[in-house]
């Protein structure tokens, strides 16, 4: 099958670092999806959280978060990462196009609309949608932690372009290195697995691939298989 444009970097590789101070806290609470409560030495910080989804495994009190100084509307700092099975896991997803853009060739457009909906990027004929996925269940990635119904609608557009011709690829961020494979989250969002199916049915290419950070940088580690198959369908 056509690989698409993407070509993943060398294992270790560093592919985003923050420059910003990044400063430790613990959760208090997370009043909405877009802001959490950070207790730092003795102060609570409300926190921007540049990430929709439910993150129950992440963000909730008691739990060690990373954040930085950024200049908000409403808050001035934001989330970077959270502490989980042992790992800092990075949940701002506005790092998730620097990283994407690493295993890109240039040039390349970027969000680019087509049929009432927008692609992340336009590479000559190639359209390439990046999700981020942090979610682990014993060792599998899975994705989304929330229904999602604009991803589900990205990939009815990608099909219909893959059929009329264009190249047409998925390139899943797994923002971890302690999973072994990837499944669509069915059981949350039933409607993206179908979706998913569908779209590999159709010629959509879907890679999934892991990288690791250590509080700092992002690296690169490896692609990961469909669980229960030995490659990418």
């Amino acid at each position: 099958m056509d690989s698409g444009p993407i070509s993943p970097p060398r294992r270790g590789e560093i592919l985003f670092s923050f420059n910003e101070n990044i400063l430790e806290g613990t959760v208090i609470a997370r009043p909405n999806r877009f802001l959490v409560e950070v207790m730092h030495e003795g102060k609570s910080i409300p926190c921007h959280l540049h990430d929709p989804g439910r993150l129950r495994e992440i963000i909730f009190p008691g739990n060690m978060v990373l954040f930085r100084e950024t200049a908000g509307i409403k808050t001035s700092h934001s989330i970077v990462a959270g502490w989980n099975n042992g790992k800092w896991i990075p949940i701002d997803t506005r790092i998730h196009g620097e990283i994407a853009e690493k295993f890109l060739p240039k040039p390349f457009r970027k969000e680019v609309s087509i049929r009432g909906k927008r692609i992340d990027y336009l590479i000559g004929n190639a359209w390439v949608e990046v999700k981020g996925c942090t979610l682990n269940i014993g060792g599998v990635a899975l994705f989304p932690d929330a229904p999602s119904r604009r991803a589900v609608e990205q990939l009815r557009v990608l099909s219909d372009l893959s059929m009329n011709g264009d190249r047409t690829c998925v390139l899943v961020l797994v923002l971890r290195d302690d999973v072994r494979c990837f499944v669509p989250n069915a059981g949350t969002d039933p409607g993206f697995a179908s979706a998913l199916s569908t779209a590999i049915g159709k010629g959509v290419n879907v890679q999934v691939h892991s990288v690791s950070f250590d509080g700092k940088s992002v690296y690169y580690e490896k692609r990961l298989p469909f669980c229960g198959e030995s490659s990418i369908a």
